[in-house]
């Protein structure tokens, strides 16, 4: 199951915080919020929290950006066009692909809050968080994508509807 963006903005926040101050965030008192904030409440204080923590070298080199764009590979074969996109640590679950015409959308999340688990990152690089890579796919291509994972790559398979030549370069 994907955590969602909710999730994954809970355990950036207590990532900055360990960065900052070496240890977990207090739990929020209930008693004290009169009525809860909306999302958009919520997107727009974390998107303003995710800048500071950029802005600070310090906090910047220990807490990797929340969001990111995994890099890909693009290979055609006669029979499919497969896109390998290097996320470490993130399970097929968390991974959906899907077709748009000529356009292939994989989006997923790894996982902060494994990352986290007590420690206090003196620096990280390793991205964490939702991710989304849009491909243009050369050719014609035909049935579901299929995704598979292995040793940190992700794995796209997109079946060409007809043994096709190779792309040019």
């Amino acid at each position: 199951m994907r955590p969602s963006n909710l999730e994954l903005m809970h355990d950036h926040v207590r990532a900055i915080h360990r960065a900052i101050t070496g240890s977990d965030p207090p739990e929020p008192n209930s008693e004290a919020q009169s009525a809860a904030p909306t999302i958009e409440q919520i997107a727009g204080s974390f998107a303003e929290l995710e800048a500071v923590a950029r802005a600070l070298p310090s906090v910047a080199h220990r807490v990797p950006p929340f969001s990111f764009k995994p890099p890909f590979d693009l290979i055609g074969t006669e029979r499919e066009i497969v896109v390998e996109l290097g996320v470490p640590g993130v399970d097929a679950e968390s991974v959906d692909a899907s077709l748009d015409d000529d356009r292939l959308i994989i989006s997923g999340a790894r996982s902060i809050s494994a990352a986290l688990d007590g420690r206090i990152y003196l620096h990280a690089e390793l991205p964490r968080g939702p991710f989304r890579r849009e491909v243009r796919l050369p050719g014609v291509v035909g049935g579901r994508a299929k995704v598979e994972i292995d040793n940190g790559i992700v794995r796209v398979r997109v079946p060409k509807p007809a043994k096709s030549p190779l792309p040019q370069a």
